[in-house]
């Protein structure tokens, strides 16, 4: 297999021009040549024989041993670090999260000095991912992630680091905006992790929202009123607006005005299907409107740092005399979790449905080390 060897100084640019001419091989990995500060890149078979300038100034070389398929961005990293960081360093980040053309990833404090670098790499595993960001964690009174913009892909397909985009170029073009467009379980969701938390992790919860949502359906026999006071962009309440005359009528809304601008676009699509109204407004509030208190047979709770402070203040919007379904999420320390499903009995004292499944609190997955999201699910009949 033909390889162009290159100095390892050289490795980014020649990409680039060995990609937008076709001739980089799809899939190859780059290797260190004999000498450490050299780099061998695979051609694609379409690649001539002779190479054009620039690129006439490499040498091409074959290489007999078969070249892995590269299996993650660790495998693309030496083209734009020496070996010599690359192994001296056990800390790279071993898993991310993707949003749409998002990537957004946590970096260790040891490595975070190398951002750009993984940034690149990461881009280069993944072709169609637009711009990566390091998460720095949550901040203000509605958990927004803080990003960190590391590096873009350009339209022309261009890998840039952020300190080679010009504000200007990146106001016109949008490429390091966070406003993204996700599809989950075949529904499309715009979302924005930089104004309005949003996290792909919950997908399964949402596949189990809907499917208790069915079933809801079947034991009252008509669509459903829900009521989602929670929504921040509406990842619960596409899949159920999605199938057909399973909601009857949806009151959704978020304390924060980006989450609520998301909300209206993401429902946009179902107002002539089924009554909508969405609202910015403080959830432990509707239970004092008429028209919100006892008015819904489905309510959704996902402010984990909140649910079981404010659970009190908006049972009461659940129907009574029918059948009910309540579920939410919270972040429960492991060791207080037995005492958690003990006051959440005692709140639900003599409502719960047995029948339909009463009370089952489920750890869904680890929050940090001492502590758990957990599912909450309550059939109710107040």
């Amino acid at each position: 297999m033909r390889h162009l060897r290159v100095p390892s100084r050289n490795t980014e640019a020649t990409l680039r021009a060995l990609r937008d001419a076709g001739w980089l091989l799809d899939g190859g990995r780059i290797l260190t040549d004999d000498d450490s500060d050299l780099r061998l890149i695979p051609l694609s078979q379409s690649a001539p024989e002779s190479l054009p300038a620039p690129l006439d100034i490499w040498e091409i070389v074959s290489v007999e041993a078969p070249i892995p398929t590269p299996r993650s961005y660790r495998d693309y990293l030496t083209a734009f670090l020496s070996d010599e960081v690359v192994n001296a360093h056990s800390d790279w980040p071993i898993g991310h999260e993707t949003m749409g053309d998002l990537i957004v990833v946590k970096l260790d404090e040891e490595i975070a000095e190398y951002g750009e670098a993984i940034a690149k790499a990461m881009l280069s595993q993944h072709a169609r991912i637009r711009l990566v960001l390091r998460d720095d964690g949550v901040r203000g009174a509605f958990r927004v992630r803080s990003l960190t913009p590391l590096a873009a892909r350009t339209e022309k397909g261009d890998i840039l680091g952020v300190s080679h985009i010009s504000p200007d170029v990146s106001s016109a073009t949008g490429l390091l905006s966070t406003r993204t467009q996700v599809k989950e379980s075949g529904y499309s969701l715009h979302v924005d992790p930089g104004r309005a938390y949003f996290s792909s992790r919950l997908s399964t919860e949402r596949e189990g929202t809907l499917a208790a949502a069915a079933r809801l359906r079947e034991v009252i026999g008509k669509p459903l009123r829900v009521c989602d006071p929670y929504a921040g962009a509406g990842p619960s309440l596409i899949p159920l607006l999605s199938q057909p005359d399973l909601v009857g009528e949806v009151f959704a809304a978020d304390l924060n005005p980006d989450a609520v601008e998301l909300l209206d676009l993401n429902l946009q699509p179902f107002f002539d299907e089924c009554g909508i109204d969405i609202d910015c407004c403080d959830a432990t509030t509707l239970a004092a409107r008429d028209e919100m208190r006892g008015n819904w047979d489905m309510l959704l709770v996902n402010i984990p740092h909140s649910t079981l402070d404010h659970l009190p203040a908006i049972l009461p919007l659940l129907k009574e005399g029918s059948p009910t379904l309540l579920r939410a999420w919270a972040v429960i320390d492991e060791e207080a979790a037995e005492s958690a499903e003990g006051k959440l009995r005692d709140l639900f004292s003599g409502q719960l449905n047995e029948e339909h499944g009463g009370l089952s609190i489920h750890p869904r997955r680890s929050y940090s080390t001492t502590q758990q999201l957990y599912r909450i699910e309550a059939w109710l009949h107040l």
